[in-house]
């Protein structure tokens, strides 16, 4: 492929769908429009990364596992809208209610999933000194960089 790697030849190479191509390349990071859209051969390396690991991740984990790390990076990535949303509202000295009842209500509904769909997997710590319950991994169900699910709110 030459520097400039278009999506619908990316998703050629991988015997996949353009569609399927995007959607995996926003799940890292890279946002592309369309298949028409270019990406650097830094991105492209990525991109084929990432295609490796979720084949990978299919082959040695079971579906119940691979929807519970889903979840999981689900509740991460929420976490991290609503800590950066906090810091801003801090910054610029102004409250944004519907934002913060946006992403309180996102992330109760996905621990909820969690907790519900996911017993055996996690375990459910006391309040700490921030008033609020956690949850964490259990030892043999950890990922990544992922060995808890956040504080409960």
């Amino acid at each position: 492929m030459n520097e400039k790697n278009k999506i619908y030849e990316i998703a050629t190479s991988l015997d996949t769908t353009s569609k399927i191509v995007i959607e995996k390349a926003k799940e890292i990071g890279i946002k592309l429009a369309s298949p028409q859209s270019t990406v650097s051969h830094e991105e492209l390396n990525k991109i084929i990364e990432h295609f490796k690991i979720k084949k990978q991740l299919s082959k040695n984990i079971n579906s119940k596992e691979i929807e519970f790390r889903s979840l999981i990076v689900e509740i991460h990535r929420v976490n991290k809208g609503w800590h950066s949303f906090e810091t801003s509202n801090r910054f610029l000295e102004q409250k944004d209610n519907y934002l913060q009842s946006y992403y309180r209500k996102k992330k109760n509904g996905l621990q909820k999933e969690l907790e519900s769909n996911f017993t055996d997997m996690i375990h459910i710590l006391p309040e700490d000194e921030t008033g609020f319950k956690s949850i964490v991994i259990k030892e043999e169900y950890r990922f990544d960089e992922y060995k808890d699910a956040c504080h409960k709110i």
